[in-house]
């Protein structure tokens, strides 16, 4: 048994007055790999990994790090 990510997510930085500064969307479906034996335990450690790097996708791009300064 498989376990996947699916994700939508966008990221905007405004100002004060709600003027976007930068945005950043991602989108895509991650297969995480899988366990025959104990699928739920192999997506309990795999999907917290899975999220954190999708959230560094969006927190590390050059715009949204340039606004964020």
């Amino acid at each position: 048994m498989n376990t996947s990510l699916h994700y939508n997510a966008k990221l905007s930085v405004l100002d004060s007055g709600r003027r976007e500064l930068a945005s950043k969307t991602i989108l895509g479906r991650d297969n995480l790999g899988g366990s025959a034996w104990d699928p739920q335990s192999h997506a309990r450690k795999a999907v917290p990994i899975a999220f954190a790097e999708k959230l560094e996708e969006l927190l590390s791009d050059p715009s949204v790090v340039r606004a964020l300064r």
